[in-house]
C-alpha cells in the first residue's frame, strides 16, 4: 500500500514520467521520507531520474541517502519554510505524508507551477496566505489498489532496484507504544499494528 500510494502520488499525481530516468531536471522533496510512504517516494523519484531531498531525524539521515535522497533536512533542526528561500532549494513537486504545519510549510517549497500533494490531509486547508495566488496544483492523494502498479514495484524489489523496510510489528494491545514510536521519528519504513484476525 505505501509503495502504490507513492507510485501514484508521482506517476500519476505528480505526473512524472514513468520511465527510468525520465524525470531527470526535475526536483521532488517529500516529508517523512524515512516513513513507510516516504521510502518509497525517495526511491521511486530516484529511478525515475529526479534530484530527491526530505525530511527525516538526524538519526535516519545516512539511511534516507542510502535510498535515493541527496540532502536530508533535520525536521528537529532546520526551518523548511527558511530553507525554501534559499536559490535553488524549491521543488517541482512536493510530496507531504504528515500533515499539520509540515503540510502548511511544504506550500513554501513548492515552485510556482509545481505539484504539491498530500497523503495526508488536503492542502488547501492549510495553505498559507503569503502563497495565497501560488499557481500550484495541490492534490490529496488517496491510494486505489492496482494490479499493474503493484507488479512494477514487486518486479523492481525481485531485480534489486527497491528495498522494503518494516520498521516494526505491533499486537493491538500495544497500539498507544506504537504511535509512539511513529510520532518518536525513529522509525524507517512501515509500523503496522497487528490486529490478530485470522483468515
Amino acid at each position: 500500500m505505501s509503495a502504490m500510494t507513492a507510485y501514484q502520488a508521482l506517476f500519476e499525481h505528480a505526473s512524472l514520467p514513468r520511465t527510468k530516468g525520465g524525470a531527470k531536471g526535475k526536483k521532488v522533496f517529500v516529508t517523512a521520507a524515512s516513513g513507510g510512504v516516504g521510502v518509497w517516494v525517495v526511491q521511486l523519484a530516484k529511478w525515475a531520474g529526479a534530484e530527491v531531498v526530505g525530511t527525516a531525524s538526524k538519526a535516519n539521515e545516512e539511511f534516507v541517502k542510502s535510498l535515493g535522497a541527496s540532502e536530508v533536512l533535520d525536521y528537529r533542526g532546520v526551518d523548511v519554510k527558511e530553507w525554501a528561500k534559499e536559490p535553488g532549494n524549491q521543488a517541482d513537486v512536493v510530496v507531504d505524508c504528515i500533515g499539520g504545519n509540515s503540510l502548511r510549510d511544504a506550500w513554501f517549497v513548492v515552485k510556482e507551477g509545481g505539484v504539491l500533494i498530500s497523503v495526508f490531509q488536503p492542502p488547501e486547508g492549510v495553505r498559507p496566505k503569503e502563497v495565497e495566488g501560488k499557481g500550484v496544483k495541490d492534490l490529496f492523494c488517496v491510494m486505489e489498489p492496482r494490479g499493474e502498479e503493484l507488479d512494477v514495484v514487486t518486479s523492481g524489489l525481485d531485480e534489486g532496484r527497491f528495498v522494503a523496510n518494516l520498521d516494526s510489528v505491533f499486537p493491538l494491545e500495544r497500539f498507544e507504544e506504537a504511535f509512539e514510536k511513529l510520532e518518536s521519528g525513529r522509525t524507517r519504513g512501515k509500523i503496522v499494528i497487528d490486529f490478530g484476525v485470522e483468515e
